[in-house]
């Protein structure tokens, strides 16, 4: 691996680059794949995965003995605009959940499995899909 600085640039070359700049970090592996792991340690890391067809964000726990654990994206936006989450594909949004946690999905929504599954609104009321009976149910849970 050669290291060299050049004005306020670092550069490490070899067979993996890295490249550090004043407001940016290139890593490219040059090989099939690349994963940068940030943590405490192998079992509790947050790992970000390259592959030719797939980017995967990964969060891993140790067991606790089993106690709860929760993966959180929070947004801390100061000012008094809007401050959206999106999901996006090429640009074009495809999930939001804006800042009064109001989701619009630029799709269909689908519940997958049985015809017990449905979508609970605040009210106590709820959304069925009778696929044994071919219709929609709407009242309460």
């Amino acid at each position: 691996i050669n290291f060299y600085v050049a004005s306020n640039n670092t550069t490490l070359t070899g067979t993996k680059v890295m490249e550090i700049k004043p407001t940016t970090i290139d890593m490219y592996s040059g090989a099939g794949s690349n994963t940068v792991n940030i943590g405490r340690n192998s079992n509790e890391k947050l790992s970000l995965a390259v592959t030719d067809q797939f980017v995967t964000l990964t969060a891993d726990q140790d067991s606790d003995s089993n106690a709860t654990h929760t993966f959180i994206l929070d947004r801390t936006f100061e000012g008094s605009g809007a401050n959206n989450f999106e999901i996006r594909k090429a640009g074009t949004m495809q999930l939001r959940l804006d800042t009064n946690a109001d989701a619009t999905f630029a799709g269909e929504v689908y519940l997958s499995g049985s015809s017990t599954n449905y979508l609970s609104m605040h009210s106590g009321d709820m959304l069925r899909h009778n696929t044994g009976n071919g219709y929609i149910e709407l009242g309460l849970q």
